[in-house]
Formats: C-alpha cells, structure tokens, sequence
C-alpha cells in the first residue's frame, strides 16, 4: 500500500529542488554589479524634467566632483598593498612629548559644487527624482510584478494576492506618496488610515488606494531581481537599491570639507540575524547602520549596514578599520576632515587615512594607544582644566585635557593652539539657593572642533525622528526600503536648501516639502482615477466702506424697495454710521449696498422714503 505525501512534504520538495535549480544557475551566471548597471546617468524618462533644468556654470570657482565607485570586496592592488606596508610601520614608532607639532600635509581642500543639472523653480518631485530615479521606480515595478506573479503561481493560490494585477510607475509613484502621507499623518497601524468613521477618517487616503490594494503592495514590494534570490547572502535583497540611491547622493553633491562617521539604528522588531539591541540607543532594537554624513546639513555620503558578519574576525584588520575604509572610499585624496568617536579610532585607521588624504580626528580608548608607563603616570596626576600633548612618530598628536573627567583626543591636522572662552556654571550660594556663574574656560582647539563637527549623523537621526514611517513588517528588507526612501527625501531636501541659498529665494519648511511632494507623487495616481483636487475656499467677504456718507449713499439707487441678505462677515452699521457711532452687523440691502444693523432696519427705510420725497 502506498502512503501518499502530506502537502507540507511537497512543499519542502518543490522547494529543494527549487534551490538546486538556482545554484546550478548560479554557477554558470557570476552575479556582479558592473558600473554599467548602477549607471546615474538620466534616462530617457527624465526628459521632461530636464526641460525646466538649467546648466551649471563651470566657472573656475566650482570643482569636478565624479564619486568612486560603491566597493563591496575589498580586492587589493599594487597600490593597496604598499600602503598596508606604510601602515605596519606604526609598530616601529614611539611617543614623544611635543609642544611644537607640525601636522603631516593634507591635500587642500576645494570648494565646490556638483556639476549637475537643477530647476530653476522646480518641485520637490525633481529632486526627488534625481536621487530617487524613474529607472530605480521602473525596476521595482518590473521585480515587484515578477515577484508577485511568480508567487500566485505557486503558493498562495487561496490568499489575497491570488487576485493580483500588474502595477505600473504611476502606481508605485502613488505608492511611495501614500507613505510619505502617512509619515505626516500618524497613525497606531495601517488599517486605521482606512477607519470610516468621520472624526478618525482619511479621506485623501482613501480614495487614492483601497486597503485590500495597499496590502498586495506593500508585502509584495520586491527590490531584486528574480532568479537570482538564492545569493550567498542577504545583502544581495537590498544592494540594487542601496548602491542606486547612494550613488546617486554623491553624484548631486559636493560635501563640504567636514564629514563625520557614525552608527544609526533602523528599528525592526521581527526576527532576523541582523538585528542587534545596543542599550544606549532612544531606538534599542533593530538594524545598525554605519554612515558618512556631512557633518553641518546631516546629508548621508555612503551607507553600510551591521551584518556581523564572522568572516571579519579572521582578517588582520579589525572590523571598525574595514567600515571606515569603505565609507570613505569615494573621497580619496580630497582633502576632507573626518571625524570619528571611540569606537572606530585607532593608530591604524588614522595612518591609512593619512595616506588616502584625509584629515583625521575623533576621541580615543587609552587601551588601544599603547601609552607608555610615563605618560599613564603623567595622565593620573591631572587636575581641573589641565592639559597636554604628545606625538606619535611625525604624524598623530594625542591631545589629552580634563574637565570633570579625562577628554583624549588623536588628530593629524590640529594644531597645540589653546582657547579660551567664558562658560556658565550652576552652583549654589551660603544659603543653598542655586545660582549661576561664569568662569573662564582653557581648552585644545581640537576638543571644540570635535564637539561642533561630530554631529552630522545625529543630525541626520534627528531629522529622521520627525518624519518617520514605522509600520511593523514581517519583511526585513521592506523596513530598508523605507528607509532609502526616508534618506532620498532628506537628501533631496538638504539639496533644495542649498539651491534656494544660491539662488537667494527663500526655501520652503520641510513639512511642507514632504507634503508637496506627497502631491506630486499622487498625481498620476489621481489623473488616473479622475480625482481631482479639493478647490480652495471662496473667498466671500464682501469689501464695504465703514463709513458710507449720507450723499453717497442712494447715489446708484433707482428702486424703492429694499432687499437685505446675510454676509459672512462683520462690517460697521451705515445708519449708525450717520449718527456718530460705530455698530458691527452681518446684514447688508444689496438695492442701496448700505450695511445696516438689524436694530437699524425702520430708520434705513425711512432714511430712503425722506431722499425720494426729496
């Protein structure tokens, strides 16, 4: 007697021999990602854009800024391997007291800006697109179709998504707007954008998508192609559109000389080997991420996500020199200032980022210097406001300055320059009544640059915070999508504000932005369904004169009878007028244009009947 196969073993089945299938495939096919698919050049779709673009000047105030390519394998070259052999010399350098230190020369930096192409009264929808491009839309349309077709076929004939149609860019368009909206509107979960009751209605909302549609998209959102869903790892199910948006970030700026380097966490409460929980965080819970950012605007260079992996603790460089490496990979030899925190700074990172052209500065852990006993001895003996310096070989000055506690600090291009500078201090008086008082403050110059420029990424953190989508999603890469989209949106904005600042006009809010181009993203959406804009309010005030003279006041009267209608405004009594007094009423004779007050009706028919006679 033969048993016949329980379904859940069909599945399991049909799915091994699935992955089978695709790694056969997979080694024939190698899946790289050339410069010719993440190209950022504008597409034919953009032309409609382009036309209300104007060229830049090159003049010879402005700088060729061209981003290096996006690098996931760290392949060394020639050029490489030298520079990790100037790098092991670190070990043959001692520490020195040094009152005198000459920073090592670093390529000066020009400023500049992006040779790209911008609006000169555009929306906020052409900036949009120029990081989030019409080629990016059009591919998530296209994996979102196959992905979703692909899996009505197979597994979930009985489910919702069984009645799926195609989407189009239109769609998607109104699909991103729709999340957007929503990150200006808050609400506890999605369905409730849909709730029919009219005092907790969206009505915007609602006639653009039904719920049953927003769902088959938003869980069938794909962002690769299919096929190839059987890498070697998950990175591969965000890559397509992390290298596309931060590709395009570097090619519509030029950042400014300052830059600093931090983590930022995506919250994600689901199950996924990526995910972390630090404990110092506001967010505890989610994804990390490692990012460049201009240190003044928060505007993200180049992105990197936490993935643990294991691979890294075999490698003779520690895995905080790896991040750096390749966030600041795009701007080699340009002369900027990168500032770091403890947790990536070390003598190795700073002697490689001295001979890629950077200017380097961020705190240090004592344990990772390897100081000598006579400098520890020297350090233990500091008081209030003491400080001082020592070199390491010809390059780093390790600036070290106590406040309430010990500040070590390591820099390349700082100098020993001392500041001062008046500070309040809270203290209280004989009768324990809190006061406050200056004092005078002495401290390295390093130590305040590092303060103003490290807080690019918190920047960008806090601006994120305002306008943040969060919906729980079993799906880890769509929390990633939102994410880009969140970053293309700030970016876009940053770029609008400095725009405008050339062009001395004055930029919009960003809730406004953010509304604005939730509008512009809709509107295909709403052409399409024939919705049309709610009209503005009438504007119904009816402008009077307060005071209306007697001689003036049947001058275009040719009928007897008075007629009297409501306004919707207050406006001065014309009788009351007459009489030296001043009276608001909302009633108005359209056959005499007279506002009279409601007291007033018997002694305006009379005024009129006296001025017949006459």
């Amino acid at each position: 007697m033969e048993i016949e196969e329980s379904p859940i073993k069909k599945k399991v089945v049909k799915r091994v021999q699935r992955n089978s299938q695709a790694m056969e495939e997979e080694k024939t096919t190698k899946i790289i990602t050339t410069k010719e698919e993440i190209d950022i050049s504008t597409d034919n779709d953009n032309s409609e854009i382009n036309d209300s673009f104007e060229d830049q000047d090159s003049s010879s105030n402005s700088n060729d800024f061209e981003p290096q390519e996006y690098i996931d394998n760290e392949e060394t070259d020639s050029s490489e391997e030298e520079i990790k052999n100037e790098v092991d010399k670190i070990n043959d350098w001692d520490w020195i007291f040094e009152e005198n230190y000459i920073p090592p020369q670093i390529p000066e930096f020009e400023e500049g800006f992006a040779h790209i192409e911008l609006p000169r009264k555009g929306r906020p929808l052409d900036y949009f697109l120029k990081i989030f491009d019409h080629e990016l839309i059009d591919n998530l349309v296209k994996w979102t179709n196959e992905y979703a077709g692909q899996t009505t076929n197979q597994e979930r004939r009985k489910s919702k998504i069984a009645l799926w149609r195609n989407t189009d860019r239109g769609e998607m368009k109104g699909f991103m707007g729709m999340l957007i909206a929503m990150s200006l509107v808050k609400k506890t979960n999605l369905k409730e954008y849909w709730n029919n009751s009219r005092l907790l209605c969206t009505p915007g909302i609602q006639e653009l998508f039904e719920y049953s549609r927003f769902r088959q998209l938003y869980n069938s959102l794909c962002l690769r192609p299919i096929g190839n869903d059987y890498d070697v790892d998950d990175i591969f199910k965000i890559k397509r559109i992390r290298d596309r948006v931060i590709l395009n970030s570097q090619k519509m700026h030029h950042p400014t000389r300052e830059l600093s380097v931090d983590e930022c966490m995506i919250p994600f409460s689901g199950k996924h080997r990526w995910r972390v929980f630090l404990k110092s965080k506001p967010v505890k819970y989610g994804f990390k991420a490692y990012i460049l950012a201009e240190a003044n605007s928060g505007y993200v260079l180049n992105w990197h996500i936490h993935t643990g992996d294991p691979r890294t603790c075999d490698s003779e460089e520690s895995s905080t020199f790896k991040i750096v490496r390749r966030l600041s990979y795009p701007y080699n030899f340009l002369g900027h200032h990168i500032y770091m925190d403890r947790y990536y700074s070390g003598l190795r990172i700073f002697r490689y980022l001295t001979l890629k052209g950077f200017g380097v500065c961020g705190t240090v852990m004592l344990n990772r210097l390897s100081l000598t006993q006579e400098i520890l001895d020297d350090l233990n003996s500091f008081q209030y406001q003491d400080y001082n310096f020592f070199q390491f070989g010809k390059e780093i000055l390790f600036s070290v300055w106590k406040d309430k506690r010990i500040v070590s600090l390591i820099s390349n291009f700082h100098s020993t320059e001392i500041i001062s500078y008046n500070r309040y201090v809270k203290t209280r008086d004989e009768n324990n009544i809190p006061i406050s008082q200056t004092e005078e403050i002495s401290k390295p110059i390093m130590v305040q640059e590092y303060g103003k420029y490290m807080g690019g990424v918190d920047r960008f953190d806090k601006m994120l915070y305002n306008y943040h989508f969060y919906h729980k999603n079993c799906r880890w890469y769509i929390r990633i999508f939102t994410h880009f989209l969140e970053i293309a949106i700030l970016n876009s904005y940053i770029i609008y504000k400095k725009h405008c600042e050339r062009k001395k006009s004055i930029p919009m809010s960003r809730y406004s932005f953010h509304e604005q181009l939730a509008k512009d993203l809709v509107e295909d959406s709403r052409n399409a369904k024939n919705i049309f804009q709610t009209p503005k309010k009438a504007n119904n005030k009816t402008n009077l004169r307060s005071f209306i003279p007697p001689e003036d006041l049947f001058s275009d009267s040719n009928s007897k009878d008075c007629k009297f209608t409501a306004l919707t405004s207050k406006v001065n009594c014309s009788v009351c007028a007459l009489e030296n007094k001043r009276a608001q009423c909302t009633n108005i004779c359209v056959t005499h244009n007279a506002a009279v007050h409601c007291k007033c009706y018997e002694k305006h028919k009379e005024i009129v009947k006296n001025h017949i006679k006459k």
